[in-house]
């Protein structure tokens, strides 16, 4: 046995049957990724491309070395200084991967890489297709779905006489990530108003989906609640949206078939999905960050000025259907320490440049409920980051307040 390892011949047939699955490993990889786009990426594809790189280079270098009047000592010391940084890269990129280090939002909830720039429904409606978990490492809460595939039951076309709606529109905080169905913000607000003993029959209903953004939520809202006549439509607005606009673009996205066309990733996104250690580059030297744009890009500006021209447009199906618009600017995790909201320029153009009702909610937690970067951390999951029961509790709350100085409700004067 030894002798058969250790033989010139036994050696070359070792590399053959290693070569073979090597590249067979990257023919499945490749199919994999044509029929699954880039979550068919693992450890293991990070693993063949380091493999990759080392044929290559090695290959280019022995071929150059070949040609050069040098010692066959200092060629194999360069080959073996290459093949030693290679099994370092390796063992790096494993150590990365295991540990999560530099992965990005969706990794960390789903195991495998998700392009942000990836269209899987290709309609004009950003909705779900079935029942289905909101599931991360913390929790796991199943919603299904009614006849308009949002995560709350079926409400009749028809409004009673006496009947107050009221829609919430927005994204996974509003559909009510990281809680039981009964424990969304607008379940907390129907139990708290319900306290207010009015004399209207108010009627709730759950818009939210996750990962939607200001203008899917547009399309929802005119192409398919407008049969449901809200007298009161709340738009959950966060930092999220800004990030959404860049990847999908603006009103541009909704083709006149009924299909969809995003933004393109770039060229380059296969080797930011498939390598850790590639991520170090990209973000720190480059500065790019998880949806592949430059920290400080134009961009960004760009879709700020898209959302506060969407809630203009919002705002103009209210006054045509004679429902009230609220938009709440509410924070996320980060926001509550900086003490400022990542939207609060648009917030600002909303207040100087339009009728639009809107509210502040990190105002508020900070003001009325004494929430700040001390004791935040008890509304949110840890590392979803997500509001848990207890947060949708003190959105609700921010919400009743806000309802109250519309005087849409009347305090009850028990209270």
């Amino acid at each position: 046995m030894y002798n058969f390892f250790h033989s010139t011949d036994s050696i070359s047939v070792i590399k053959k049957i290693v070569t073979v699955l090597f590249f067979s490993s990257w023919v499945l990889q490749i199919l994999g990724i044509i029929l699954f786009g880039l979550q068919a990426i693992n450890i293991i594809s990070s693993i063949l491309f380091i493999g990759l790189l080392y044929f290559i280079l090695s290959t280019i270098i022995n071929s150059i070395l070949s040609k050069l009047s040098i010692s066959s000592e200092l060629q194999t010391n360069i080959l073996l200084s290459i093949k030693s940084t290679f099994i370092t890269f390796t063992f790096l990129e494993v150590i990365l991967r295991l540990l999560n280090l530099n992965s990005t939002y969706m990794e960390e909830r789903t195991h495998h890489y998700s392009s942000p720039y990836n269209n899987s429904s290709n309609n004009w409606f950003h909705t779900w297709t079935n029942d289905h978990n909101l599931t991360t490492p913390e929790y796991n809460y199943s919603r299904k779905v009614n006849r308009d595939l949002l995560s709350d039951v079926n409400h009749p076309i028809k409004k009673e006489d006496n009947e107050f709606r009221i829609i919430g529109l927005g994204d996974s905080f509003t559909e009510g990530d990281g809680a039981h169905k009964d424990s969304t913000w607008l379940k907390a607000l129907e139990r708290i108003i319900a306290r207010n003993k009015s004399q209207q029959n108010h009627t709730y209903m759950n818009a939210g989906v996750s990962g939607s953004d200001v203008f899917f939520e547009y399309i929802l809202l005119k192409e398919k609640l407008l049969k449901y006549k809200p007298d009161l439509v709340l738009l959950a607005l966060n930092n999220s949206d800004i990030s959404d606009v860049i990847i999908r673009g603006g009103m541009g996205r909704f083709k006149s078939d009924g299909t969809l066309i995003f933004n393109k990733a770039p060229n380059w996104e296969p080797i930011f999905a498939v390598s850790y250690l590639s991520r170090f580059v990209f973000k720190n030297a480059l500065k790019y960050n998880d949806i592949l744009v430059k920290r400080n890009s134009e961009k960004y500006q760009i879709a700020r000025t898209q959302i506060f021209q969407a809630l203009k447009q919002i705002q103009e199906l209210a006054l045509k259907n004679n429902f009230e618009f609220v938009v709440v600017f509410h924070p996320v995790k980060d926001e509550i320490s900086k003490g400022k909201l990542d939207l609060a320029d648009v917030l600002s153009r909303v207040k100087k440049e339009t009728q639009i009702v809107n509210f502040n909610l990190l105002e508020y937690f900070l003001d009325m409920e004494g929430i700040n970067s001390s004791n935040f951390d008890q509304l949110y999951w840890e590392h979803d980051g997500h509001h848990n029961a207890l947060g949708y509790e003190k959105f609700a709350n921010g919400i009743e307040w806000k309802m109250k100085k519309m005087n849409i409700i009347q305090s009850d004067s028990s209270n």
